[in-house]
């Protein structure tokens, strides 16, 4: 064999090699981060870039520096590792990321990439961006049968972003029709995630046996398939409990959500956490517990122990979420 097809071979059999490393690690970046893990994800994520040959601080811009057979992988993993690095507060640098898989990722993809760029626009705030740019990517990946599960994201993005502008009817439809095609596709977590807001319009309506059936329920799916996001049903569930007076009942949900939410340095979570379990404690009577510093947690009993909930979609103070009610990041 000539010297040049033995090094085209060796070519050829290395960039097959550096895919299938990097798919792994893709897949797994997914699969921790959808389960709440998003630190994990995260280094998965980057992984597989490595696998690729990227340098984060590289000399060369990434087309250059990837093989152009890679160059479509290397934009899903940088989405993913936008996402979760987003999801750990980080949003600014996740979006310069997200420039960057965008850079690299084929006009195909143009729903996802307007999905993921929805999804970061929510957690900067920029409401009125985030709807239109979630409106054409919903657009664009309805009738794809082979991006049903990024369209499921989508509609969970965009209920959010209609329940942070009080527009409640509006994300139940998005939810009701997310949730259907999640189940009929075999995307559990998503139709979990879908249930779990479908809850959490029932508690901002008031119908609170209505909410705590529904929680239940996601509670039930998350348990098998994610079970990182319960911290997030237990915040919910706690607010539904506070609503009807059952304030120790709560405290007993938020105890251990808060832990966890440290546990996975989800600061905005453990914030909004820390706040409800002093809600709690002062119904309860327990001044003490109310005016505890945050990060401290005593060794009584439940309705003393400084806990957690979780705020909704990514998207801000008292909406909605993906890890149960954060923003859904797309398939990828």
């Amino acid at each position: 064999m000539p010297p040049a097809q033995r090094r085209s071979d060796r070519s050829d059999c290395w960039i097959a090699r550096a895919e299938s490393r990097a798919q792994q690690a893709r897949q797994r970046g997914l699969r921790e981060g959808n389960a709440g893990r998003p630190a994990v994800g995260a280094r998965h994520a980057r992984a597989g870039l490595r696998h690729l040959g990227w340098t984060e601080d590289g000399a060369e811009p990434d087309a250059v520096q990837l093989h152009e057979a890679h160059h479509a992988l290397a934009a899903r993993l940088l989405g993913i590792l936008a996402d979760w690095e987003s999801m750990q507060g980080r949003t600014e640098y996740g979006l310069r990321l997200l420039d960057r898989a965008e850079s690299l990722a084929p006009v195909n993809e143009r729903g996802v990439l307007l999905l993921q760029r929805g999804h970061m626009f929510m957690r900067t705030w920029r409401a009125q961006e985030a709807l239109r740019t979630l409106d054409e990517a919903i657009s664009l990946l309805d009738g794809n049968l082979a991006e049903t599960e990024n369209l499921a994201a989508a509609l969970l993005n965009r209920s959010f972003a209609h329940l942070n502008a009080g527009q409640v009817r509006r994300a139940r439809a998005d939810l009701a029709w997310c949730r259907g095609v999640a189940a009929d596709h075999g995307h559990d977590l998503l139709a979990a995630k879908a249930v779990h807001n479908l809850g959490y319009c029932e508690l901002l309506a008031g119908d609170i046996p209505a909410a705590l059936a529904l929680l239940n329920e996601a509670a039930g799916a998350y348990r098998l398939s994610a079970p990182g996001n319960l911290p997030v049903v237990a915040m919910d569930k706690a607010r539904a409990l506070l609503a009807v007076g059952l304030a120790g009942d709560a405290a007993s949900e938020l105890d251990g959500a808060m832990a966890s939410f440290r546990q996975q340095r989800l600061d905005n979570d453990l914030a909004e956490a820390e706040l409800a379990r002093s809600e709690a404690a002062l119904a309860t009577g327990d001044r003490a517990g109310a005016r505890r510093p945050p990060g401290a947690v005593s060794t009584g009993s439940a309705t003393t122990r400084a806990p957690a909930c979780r705020n909704l979609p990514g998207c801000g103070h008292g909406s909605p979420h993906q890890d149960g009610r954060h923003p859904s990041r797309p398939g990828r």
